[in-house]
């Protein structure tokens, strides 16, 4: 006949049945399992239990963490791709801006050059 208490089982021998080879005095490594023991492995077992549980909702916060991780990442990139656009045709607004005042430079001298030879007839 067999008890369960919790997780755990427990086999119980008939009253009638002797067997002296499994008293404590006889086999020291066998123990008689009291209440005592057992509420131990079930308030054991209970609290692996809430550990497990734990775990799993630290897990799912990570994942949660993670994938706002990557989310923002995303967002980063993306801001980042339009942003270096932007530096890229700033630098072509300069570029050409340079060439329009090197254009500039070049005429205004030209024309005091005119205006040199101009002068000096």
């Amino acid at each position: 006949m067999s008890e369960t208490v919790g997780n755990v089982v427990i086999q119980v021998p008939p009253e009638n049945a002797k067997n002296p080879v499994e008293t404590p005095e006889a086999d020291p490594i066998k123990k008689d399992i009291t209440l005592t023991d057992i509420i131990s492995v079930t308030d054991q077992s209970n609290k692996c239990d809430e550990i497990a549980k734990q775990q799993q909702e630290i897990k799912d916060i990570i994942n949660d963490q993670l994938h706002h991780v990557a989310n923002i990442q995303q967002v980063v990139n993306s801001k980042t791709k339009h942003f270096n656009e932007i530096i890229d045709q700033s630098i072509a607004i300069v570029k050409d801006t340079k060439k329009d005042l090197i254009i500039i430079q070049a005429k205004i001298q030209n024309m005091r050059l005119m205006l040199r030879l101009g002068t000096s007839k």
